[in-house]
């Protein structure tokens, strides 16, 4: 049975960085993760990863419009939505991960 988490990411209706969410308790390494995005009117929004809730990297292609991304979470401990252009709406993306079982020795 694999193992599965997921959280909800936001941003305000403007141009702003959204809160980062610590993702290492619900993801554990070598996860697999799938982000639904519903976004709704004019707007784009990046996936940005951190290590240290400090140095942020985009990941991905920008997001204009409801979609579906798929990503691997290895070592990663926050992840957070930047809108990067907005004229209106807002940006809201759930993010399901499933890694396989696994046997540690």
């Amino acid at each position: 049975m694999p193992y599965e988490r997921s959280i909800t990411l936001t941003t305000a209706a403007a141009v702003a960085a959204g809160a980062p969410v610590a993702v290492s308790p619900s993801f554990p390494n070598g996860t697999s993760v799938i982000g639904q995005f519903a976004l709704t009117g004019t707007l784009t929004t990046t996936v940005q990863l951190s290590h240290d809730n400090v140095t942020w990297t985009t990941i991905g292609s920008p997001i204009t419009g409801s979609s579906i991304v798929i990503f691997n979470v290895t070592g990663v401990k926050w992840i957070r939505l930047n809108t990067t252009s907005w004229t209106s709406g807002f940006p809201t993306a759930r993010f399901l991960g499933i890694a396989p079982l696994r046997v540690y020795s």
